[in-house]
């Protein structure tokens, strides 16, 4: 993440209440991200409970709980069961129905610190996607605070990157999107790296805090709303 991506979400992570959305594709790596920011939090202090399908990291001095629909332990019933026992932070696992999805919302609402990963594309897309499972505007106006859309890509291996050439149309390119073409390498291939030319991955992420401005349009504006089913809005995006 950038310094201004980090401190965003820090941001989000230092309110007591409140919903934050980390989406994107499956293995583009949602939930190392959603443990990185559950070990921000101080679990000595505070009350962190989570609900997950399976459990993929054992988390210190936090209550973990892996449903099983075998047994009739779903994630809407799990959290149930979780919000009498006075959380200060829920952990989803995934939102995957209108019941999961509205049962996490009004417990961003009602005091409590909700993280949650969603299956979709994108920041506006994961708000679609919340509209398209029955969730009204009204309620994810009220109890979302920032969604993460992230993707991984390779990293060029150290050992063996050189230097582009670039085309005189490339180098347009890229001066028109902002990017300096001073420092564009790429892949050769060394006994370092397996011959691929890349050793290892990162994150890059797109972050959409709501403020209360965007969160009065959702409520507000069903224009707004259809816009964004239409075409995506890059508005608020950091």
């Amino acid at each position: 993440m950038s310094a201004k991506q980090l401190a965003t979400a820090k941001e989000a992570l230092e309110k007591p209440s409140g919903m934050i959305i980390v989406c994107g594709p499956t293995g583009s790596g949602k939930t190392t991200t959603m443990y990185a920011m559950l070990n921000e939090i101080d679990r000595h202090t505070r009350n962190v409970i989570t609900v997950e399908d399976p459990i993929e990291c054992i988390l210190p001095n936090a209550s973990q709980i892996e449903i099983n629909p075998k047994a009739d332990i779903t994630f809407a019933k799990s959290l149930r069961s979780i919000l009498r026992q006075d959380p200060d932070v829920i952990c989803v696992g995934e939102i995957r129905d209108e019941e999961t999805a509205a049962i996490a919302l009004r417990a961003a609402q009602t005091g409590h610190l909700v993280l949650a990963t969603i299956h979709t594309n994108s920041s506006i897309s994961a708000m679609i996607r919340l509209m398209d499972l029955g969730v009204s505007a009204m309620l994810i106006s009220s109890g979302l605070n920032l969604i993460v859309s992230q993707r991984l890509v390779r990293l060029l291996c150290e050992k063996c990157k050189t230097k582009a050439q670039l085309t005189p149309a490339q180098v347009k390119f890229f001066h028109q999107n902002k990017i300096d073409t001073r420092n564009i390498y790429k892949a050769v291939g060394c006994d370092e790296c397996h011959n691929t030319g890349y050793k290892g991955r990162m994150a890059i992420c797109d972050m959409l805090p709501l403020n209360q401005q965007m969160k009065d349009s959702l409520v507000n504006n069903q224009s707004l709303i259809d816009e964004m089913r239409k075409n995506g809005d890059k508005k608020g995006n950091v």
